[in-house]
């Protein structure tokens, strides 16, 4: 019977024990951890400060095909020049001018 390995466990394989961990864990303390780099930390930033919407459009855009995502940002576009223009509506009839006002109203 094989037995089942747990999540972590090193794996065999032809060249002996490998471990599943892509980090290599330095010898000396003072040397930096390596298989991070600076492409890797670049787009880690720009997912905090910009949203992960943003880095994933190309990749969506990849998965979609270029002339469905055209038409899925289209559509959004207009979604959002409709909301705008009924928010703009709302708050000339009620006379409020936050969201947090007409919201209460």
């Amino acid at each position: 019977m094989s037995e089942i390995a747990n999540v972590g466990d090193p794996v065999e394989s032809d060249e002996g024990i490998v471990d599943d961990d892509i980090r290599q864990v330095p010898e000396e303390p003072n040397e930096p951890i390596k298989g991070v780099g600076v492409f890797v930390c670049t787009l880690t930033l720009l997912g905090t400060r910009m949203g992960g919407g943003i880095v994933g459009i190309p990749f969506a855009t990849l998965q979609l095909g270029f002339v469905t995502a055209i038409i899925i940002q289209i559509v959004l576009f207009l979604a959002a020049i409709s909301s705008i223009g009924l928010y703009l509506r709302v708050r000339t009839l009620t006379g409020r001018s936050s969201l947090s006002d007409i919201g209460l109203f």
